[in-house]
């Protein structure tokens, strides 16, 4: 169960996960990914992207596959291919190389806009237990916190190869395992830029052949606390990053509660807010 230790004294701030502090969702380990400093973009291709990954982010770690140590199922891989496929298909039509001449606004400039968060399951606790997705999780929080600290928000309308190829590592990594671990396929047809996830390399997936059952000493683990969509809605819908922000914290908290923002400055500044944020309503 995710819990914070008392405090200490808070030096620096943090780029890993943050937690969701409002319960019951930080008993669950609901997390964000960190936006450091930049609250708002400038660049819609970015914040778009940002929005529809943790969408699809939410959707699988909300799925049974996560509460169970066995293999993820076939319904569950085949979302994350296609979310793999949308999400490069997105960073090769956008990114610009240097010799590109990209879209300016001239006299226009779009409004600066807070990130859409969506926290999802994501320290140890009673819904992570699934290896395979808990490390796919992993990879996808590192890419959504490049994208929204890559100077490229800085542009309104279009991204540079760079903050493409930053992100897609993280995303290509995910393709390789996804491939090659589970799906058992040769690197020479995955392990390219090119390679697509298609509906026959989902014909072989057979992982009762290569993964040891542990069903004997397991257990289901508790099945009367379970999110379900309704309560998830809040999440679906989306959190923006400015109205989150006291509501997040660092974990495992060996120095502060709050999540030092701009400044290394606690973002909490109402007296009557609690430190966890627990005077604060999930949503507004």
């Amino acid at each position: 169960m995710a819990t914070t230790v008392p405090n200490t004294t808070s030096y620096f701030g943090t780029d890993q996960v943050l937690l969701y502090n409002i319960s019951p969702w930080k008993e669950l380990g609901f997390g964000v990914a960190n936006f450091g400093e930049n609250v708002l973009t400038q660049n819609r291709v970015l914040h778009r992207l940002v929005n529809e990954i943790g969408v699809v982010q939410l959707l699988i770690m909300s799925n049974v596959d996560v509460r169970r140590r066995a293999y993820p199922s076939i319904n569950t891989i085949k979302r994350m291919g296609k979310i793999v496929n949308r999400v490069k298909a997105i960073l090769l039509t956008r990114a610009k190389a240097a010799t590109d001449m990209r879209l300016e606004g001239g006299h226009g400039m779009p409004s600066a806009v807070p990130w859409i968060m969506h926290p999802v399951p994501y320290f140890a606790g009673p819904i992570v237990n699934n290896a395979w997705l808990g490390e796919y999780n992993e990879y996808c929080m590192i890419a959504l916190t490049n994208l929204m600290q890559h100077t490229d928000n800085q542009l309104p309308l279009t991204i540079t190869r760079d903050c493409a190829s930053t992100a897609w590592q993280y995303f290509r990594e995910v393709q390789r395992l996804l491939a090659g671990e589970l799906l058992g396929l040769d690197s020479s047809a995955y392990d390219n830029d090119n390679f697509r996830f298609e509906d026959s390399h989902y014909a072989g997936y057979d992982p009762e052949a290569s993964i040891i059952s542990v069903e004997f000493i397991d257990n289901p683990g508790r099945m009367d606390e379970i999110p379900t969509e309704a309560d998830i809605k809040q999440f679906l819908r989306g959190i923006p990053s400015n109205i989150i922000i006291p509501s997040l914290a660092k974990y495992p908290d060996t120095s502060f509660n709050n999540f030092a923002g701009v400044g290394g400055a606690s973002m909490v500044t109402n007296p009557a807010i609690g430190t966890d944020g627990s005077a604060l309503t999930p949503v507004v």
